[in-house]
């Protein structure tokens, strides 16, 4: 049986070479994030990785576990390189994303136009020069009438853009490519028999901490859609203007309305995106941040975004299931080995609210 120390080891493959004597360690990841990202740092043998053979830019290897049991959890670039010496000793640190965080950072090359494309097809004319390749799970449904990416767009904001309309999520793996996901209900793995005892619950608390998150700043009561359709012969003036699409949730009762305007080619797009406006602008007004010490599910697998786990925090007013939005694997001297957890209402990732769901989340009354 591998010991705590060796499940909890890091190793950065760099140039064919896995250095793993890192004293601390942040890698981050979650189906909100364009890229996933780790920070490690050393004092023991920072001589020997300041003055190996790394260069800014190198293609670069995360794993966690084992050396025969390790699991790869991010393929990208070495971002930085920090060596650093005092009287004390030396010091050296590296950081690094995803592959995918070339698209967060590079513009699109000129002017682009779409007309009547699959959402597929518009994808691999934004991720081919950067060799990326997108998985999509979900129908996109009817081709995408009218894109548009001007001069300077960076290439992740137009794919949000463009991915938005049809209420998908859009994250990166771990061989950094990307995953597109329309969720809706169910859509979710639960984690096996995992659950989160906050304070006062039931059981005893196995969270070193808790951090929540509730606010009403973006959320409305009604959403309303109003797209444009290309004129024809039949339908032109006010046909083909009136498009409008209207959701009411009964999360907020007052008379707070968002408007969107030139969103839709149709009555369904425009249905489409504000009901998907209004579960994520719902749903992810509710988060809570848990602490806990390790790196690993009751089932022995990393915790993992885009799973769902059972919560009992009457402190935190959160009881039920959950899902997991974002994870972060942390190492250091003042506070040990620990994940971060962000967990929020599944129902704020699905293209749609689920009209069934009625339960309160923290300091929700009535969701939906």
């Amino acid at each position: 049986m591998s010991s705590f120390e060796e499940l909890h080891r890091v190793a950065v493959r760099i140039g064919g070479r896995d250095f793993d004597r890192w004293q601390s360690v942040d890698i981050s990841y979650g189906i909100e994030t364009a890229a996933r990202s780790f920070a490690v740092g050393c004092t023991r043998d920072a001589k020997g990785i300041a003055q190996s053979d790394i260069a800014l830019g190198d293609p670069v290897e995360v794993y966690v576990g084992p050396s025969r049991t390790k699991r790869k959890v991010l393929t990208g670039h070495v971002d930085t390189i920090e060596p650093s010496y005092d009287a004390t000793g030396t010091q050296c640190s590296i950081t690094g994303r995803s592959r995918t965080g070339d698209l967060v950072d590079s513009s699109v090359v000129g002017k682009r136009r779409f007309n009547r494309q699959a959402l597929g097809a518009i994808l691999i004319s934004i991720l081919e020069p950067h060799e990326i390749s997108a998985v999509i799970d979900g129908d996109p449904g009817e081709l995408v009438e009218r894109f548009s990416i001007d001069v300077g767009d960076k290439c992740h904001d137009a794919i949000e853009e463009l991915v938005e309309r049809y209420g998908f999520l859009v994250y990166d793996d771990a061989d950094g490519d990307l995953r597109l996901l329309r969720a809706v209900d169910g859509s979710f793995e639960r984690s096996p028999g995992d659950v989160l005892y906050g304070l006062g619950a039931s059981m005893p608390t196995n969270v070193l901490s808790a951090d929540g998150d509730f606010d009403a700043t973006d959320v409305y009561r009604d959403y309303r859609c109003r797209g444009q359709s290309v004129g024809t012969d039949d339908g032109y003036g006010e046909l083909a203007a009136g498009i409008e699409a209207l959701e009411r949730t009964s999360a907020i009762g007052r008379a707070r309305t968002l408007v969107l305007t030139g969103e839709g080619t149709s009555k369904a797009r425009c249905l489409a995106r504000v009901q998907w406006e209004a579960a994520t602008r719902l749903g992810r007004a509710s988060t809570v941040v848990y602490t806990t010490k390790g790196w690993y599910r009751s089932d022995g697998g990393l915790w993992q975004p885009g799973t769902t786990v059972e919560v009992d925090d009457p402190y935190c007013r959160v009881d039920g299931r959950m899902l997991i939005v974002n994870v972060s694997l942390k190492k250091s001297s003042e506070d040990g080995t620990t994940a971060e957890i962000v967990v929020a209402p599944e129902y704020g990732y699905y293209a749609e609210l689920p009209k069934s769901a009625k339960r309160s989340i923290g300091a929700w009354r009535s969701p939906v």
